[in-house]
């Protein structure tokens, strides 16, 4: 772990890329997962865009932080003792939904059943099996989610990551 005097560094580091406002020390995980559950993050971080994810993996690399990764935090179990290092959680504000023609466009942290519901209202058919599932399309992109004789394998075509 981070010695005191690199903890601050870090920290000033990480408002270079990402508002003071949503950094999070010590932050309870109970507060970010459906089963309200789970000790604290030591960094929890709320980024907006895939190019402040991309910034604050690169401070995290360069100070040897573990990163997890957490989308709207359902199914996930967090220990009592909480999530050394690094928490990035895609939320809300990447979770735009769009389509061109028949192409579905989303941001990681759009509710799945949100964006099924947005391919019926739209007439775009594939993503049926996927409504009732809870979780993020970053989460269910990852995990190969799937129901019903589908999965996301079958309805995915292309994938942008930050690594």
């Amino acid at each position: 772990m981070l010695k005191i005097s690199e903890k601050q560094q870090f920290f000033t580091k990480l408002k270079t890329v990402i508002a003071e406002q949503r950094i999070l020390c010590n932050e309870p995980m109970s507060r970010h997962t459906t089963f309200k559950i789970g000790g604290p993050a030591d960094y929890l971080v709320l980024p907006v865009s895939a190019q402040e994810v991309a910034a604050i993996l690169e401070i995290a690399q360069e100070y040897a932080l573990p990163v997890t990764v957490l989308g709207n935090g359902s199914n996930v179990l967090v220990l009592d003792k909480g999530i050394r290092g690094l928490v990035i959680k895609i939320n809300s504000e990447m979770s735009y939904i769009t389509h061109q023609d028949t192409i579905i466009i989303a941001g990681a942290g759009a509710s799945l059943s949100d964006v099924s519901r947005y391919a019926a209202n739209h007439g775009l058919t594939g993503m049926e099996f996927a409504v009732g599932i809870p979780g993020s399309i970053g989460g269910a992109v990852y995990m190969n989610a799937g129901a019903y004789d589908g999965e996301m394998s079958h309805i995915v075509s292309a994938v942008t990551s930050v690594c």
